[in-house]
């Protein structure tokens, strides 16, 4: 009777074992799908970095580029804009872009310095 007693521990015990076993298996793969989604998500927010930074840069030249257009428009004194810019090949018409910093500053693209 002892015998059958101990029996039926060790075969609770082994059952218990074996769930504990699938519980870990379960438990590994969610872990496994977790890391997969964080290196997503870790690549997704570098990327979302680098195209912030290359915006930023892009903005700083326009700005540059615009604001040295506004400049030598001005040295002339005469004449709109669009005369200045039908003199520049393969640009695009920004004869509605006059005053582009407050529309950026506006739209939070960039701070007032």
């Amino acid at each position: 009777s002892e015998v059958a007693i101990l029996r039926t521990q060790n075969d609770n015990y082994s059952s218990e074992k074996k769930k504990n076993q699938q519980d870990l298996i379960v438990a590994q793969s969610e872990n496994r799908l977790l890391l997969q989604r964080k290196h997503e998500v870790e690549n997704n927010l570098r990327t979302s970095q680098f195209r912030e930074y290359e915006a930023t840069v892009f903005l700083r030249q326009f700005r540059r580029f615009y604001r040295r257009l506004l400049k030598n428009k001005a040295a002339q004194g005469n004449g709109g804009t669009s005369e200045v810019m039908k003199d520049v090949p393969g640009i695009p018409d920004l004869k509605d872009l006059i005053d582009v910093d407050s529309l950026l500053l506006e739209s939070g693209l960039i701070e007032e310095s």
